[in-house]
């Protein structure tokens, strides 16, 4: 268990497990409040909160935006003496609570804080880079413009949504998740901000009609990218251009797919290609293996065994080709097949066009000429 302490407003430090809040607190049975939470480093022997100013402006916004009380004085001393009290460790979370209070008592807001110790192991992994799943917020990228009362920007106490999001991502195998709108754009992670660089730029999404975070740390980035020339800006972001990103170690790697024109090169090596490719082996299971294994080496460049996002991009090269279109069959070379739209939710790969939903169940395929056009600028339906 993470060491832990705790504080509350006009009390100080407290035992961890003392009673801080009624039964019938607002920010416990409706989640009418607010928080913030900043680092604490061990600084040369001393409890150092980081951008302690720059928090503490942003919790007295977001208790504005409630119209819930702010003592700013107490909370700078409340921070100070749990500060003093802190045992030091590396590196810990130091969060601040404010909510409207009991609901039998109005007028009388509840505030504590906490100080945990971070699991550094964790904090390790996390810094060496993430999987991230798509997970669509299910609003547009402007719902929050002339519509105060969502509260857009606040650090709000019902994160719920955020925890179910992050341990969705995590049920698939990822490290967190990416909140994207359903007009196409980037919005923020559960607990983190989107920054992207475009050539010669830093950018991240903006807050007011998003309704996301203004991110601290972001700002302290931008700050620092701004003193060393490096040009920022403040904008919406596609989502499909995180996946063709300038930075390399920002494009996609997972795996998504065993692409169609490599699945039909397998194919023909097990069922067609009997004399051409391993002739004396008539095991089904050892020809389809060894084919997988064979095909996929074409375009593995790293040779981890599988065909990760990058390596099957259209437009890269691999095996003596200039480009991977030779690994996607047109829909026309089949005799039945189905035309679903694009999910932007990371299940499938948004890097192709959305369509228009069609199913071919039986039949000849006939051309059309001229071409009637099968794919939107987004999905229709806006999901």
């Amino acid at each position: 268990m993470s060491r832990q302490l705790v504080a509350v407003l006009g009390r100080g430090v407290v035992a961890t497990r003392d009673p801080i809040a009624s039964a019938d607190d607002m920010g416990l049975v409706r989640g009418d409040g607010c928080f913030d939470a900043m680092r604490v480093l061990d600084r040369d022997g001393v409890a150092e909160v980081e951008n302690l100013a720059e928090h503490l402006a942003r919790f007295a916004r977001s208790a504005a935006t409630l119209g819930i009380a702010f003592d700013e004085d107490g909370w700078r001393s409340l921070v100070a003496d749990a500060a003093q009290a802190w045992p030091l460790t590396p590196e810990a979370v130091l969060k601040l609570v404010l909510t409207r209070g009991a609901e039998s008592d109005p007028g009388m807001p509840t505030g504590f804080l906490t100080i945990t110790e971070l699991d550094l192991a964790a904090m390790r992994r996390a810094r060496a880079g993430i999987g991230v799943r798509l997970l669509g917020r299910g609003y547009a990228s402007d719902a929050f413009a002339d519509a105060p009362w969502l509260l857009g920007g606040v650090k709000l106490l019902s994160y719920a949504v955020n925890s179910a999001a992050k341990r969705m991502a995590e049920g698939f195998g990822d490290d967190d998740a990416l909140f994207t709108s359903t007009d196409g754009y980037a919005l923020e992670g559960p607990t983190s901000a989107v920054i992207v660089r475009r050539g010669d730029r830093l950018l991240t999404t903006p807050s007011g009609a998003t309704g996301i975070l203004d991110s601290v740390t972001g700002r302290q980035i931008f700050a620092r990218a701004a003193g060393e020339g490096v040009a920022t800006s403040h904008e919406l972001i596609a989502v499909t251009d995180l996946f063709d990103a300038d930075d390399e170690s920002q494009r996609e790697f997972r795996q998504r797919f065993i692409p169609s024109g490599l699945a039909n090169e397998i194919l023909l090596d097990v069922y067609v290609r009997r004399v051409s490719f391993m002739p004396h082996e008539h095991s089904l299971n050892r020809r389809l293996y060894q084919a997988y294994a064979e095909e996929v080496r074409r375009v593995d460049s790293n040779h981890d065994g599988v065909i990760s996002a990058a390596e099957g991009d259209i437009d890269a090269a691999s095996d003596g080709f200039q480009d991977n279109s030779r690994l996607f069959l047109p829909a026309t070379s089949f005799n039945r097949f189905a035309v679903t739209r694009e999910i932007n939710d990371g299940l499938l790969a948004p890097r192709f066009a959305p369509s228009q939903r069609a199913w071919v169940l039986q039949g000849a395929i006939a051309p059309v000429n001229p071409a009637v056009p099968a794919s939107l600028d987004r999905d229709i339906d806006d999901r």
